[in-house]
């Protein structure tokens, strides 16, 4: 199952955790001047990159995912044993977007792009 928790130890658990993706993007040092045979340059990773994505997560109360919209601007810790974002603190980078299900008329769905802290 997975939780979030904010930095007041609220923990949000929603109904469904829709999409949750990832993208790693790694720091580099251009060596413009140290070029191989072909005279290309050569890139060199340094330390920690950058991890980005994006959420979209399924509440069944409007009051839960409006606290949890407000959480994230905030930052909020994942936790999912099973995923490989999991203890990331994850932090709102886009608008928070809150819609209602058009369906059913009985979910809501926090929608945002993030950045994980390192």
């Amino acid at each position: 199952m997975s939780t979030f928790t904010d930095a007041q130890s609220n923990i949000y658990s929603p109904n469904i955790v829709n999409t949750l993706t990832w993208k790693y993007t790694p720091r580099t040092i251009i060596h413009a001047v140290l070029n191989d045979a072909l005279g290309n340059s050569k890139v060199t990773n340094i330390g920690q990159g950058v991890l980005t994505g994006h959420l979209a997560a399924v509440f069944e109360l409007a009051a839960d995912a409006n606290a949890f919209a407000v959480a994230v601007c905030l930052g909020v810790e994942f936790t999912d044993a099973d995923h490989y974002l999991n203890n990331q603190v994850l932090v709102a980078s886009s608008d928070v977007s809150i819609t209602q299900d058009a369906t059913t008329q009985l979910a809501f769905v926090v929608e945002f792009d993030w950045t994980a802290l390192a």
